[in-house]
């Protein structure tokens, strides 16, 4: 399980603990699409005690827990059928994002919560290398990492559609959902500080983008966490 994950997953039991939401009480239910079982005690027992289900389309994600084998844009559900749905950083993976915003707003009851997780297009890191003509840390634009300030390799992390904060801003409003809070948070978190002593040098800067990941505004952080509301 990564660090941002457990960030996440803390910020959503913060907010809900500050603004209780109706959609999750005894029994509601909640999905998490593109979640796997590694996390799913403590997402439990952040939306505890609605009924908390993990939709994957890998079978060997999701085995050992409460979960549904499915395709995330071609879901098998009714309209209105889920009080909450959650997607951790899946949103930038896909060709089509918006099919996955329409599908959501298609199975989420009206006035029912959505959390999305996703990089920021134009976060810090990448506005300064962006100007001296790298590309941005949290997009790939072909499948190898030309123009990049990481070593020449094939790029596996997929992030073929990531937004900036105003881009999903705007896109979660196109389909009918309005943000209730919004949280930044940096990739790297204090359980890897200092961890890799052959990676002394690299330790400043993870200890930097620790420190700005917890002051810097939505708009400037490396990943971005919105708590929607459908209307």
């Amino acid at each position: 399980m990564n660090v941002p994950l457990v960030r996440k997953i803390g910020l959503l039991k913060d907010y809900l603990k500050i603004r209780p939401h109706h959609s999750l009480r005894e029994g509601s239910k909640v999905i998490d699409i593109g979640g796997i079982c590694e996390y799913y005690d403590l997402l439990l027992s952040a939306v505890s005690p609605s009924e908390l289900y993990l939709l994957n389309i890998e079978r060997h994600s999701v085995r050992g827990c409460q979960s549904i084998v499915a395709n995330a844009l071609q879901l098998p559900f009714c309209d209105e059928a889920w009080d909450a749905v959650i997607s951790f950083e899946l949103v930038e993976h896909l060709t089509e994002p918006a099919s996955l915003l329409s599908e959501v707003s298609r199975i989420l009851r009206s006035d029912g919560l959505f959390i999305l997780s996703t990089p920021n297009l134009a976060d810090i890191y990448s506005r300064i290398t962006f100007l001296f003509g790298y590309n941005p840390f949290n997009y790939d634009p072909s499948a190898y990492k030309f123009g990049s300030l990481s070593k020449v390799e094939i790029a596996d992390r997929g992030h073929t559609s990531v937004l900036t904060f105003r881009g999903m801003k705007g896109l979660l409003g196109h389909y009918g959902f309005r943000i209730e809070k919004s949280y930044g948070y940096s990739y790297i978190e204090s359980l890897y500080r200092g961890l890799d002593p052959q990676k002394k040098e690299r330790i400043g800067f993870s200890n930097l983008r620790g420190a700005l990941g917890s002051i810097l505004p939505v708009s400037l952080s490396e990943g971005m966490l919105f708590i929607c509301k459908k209307v």
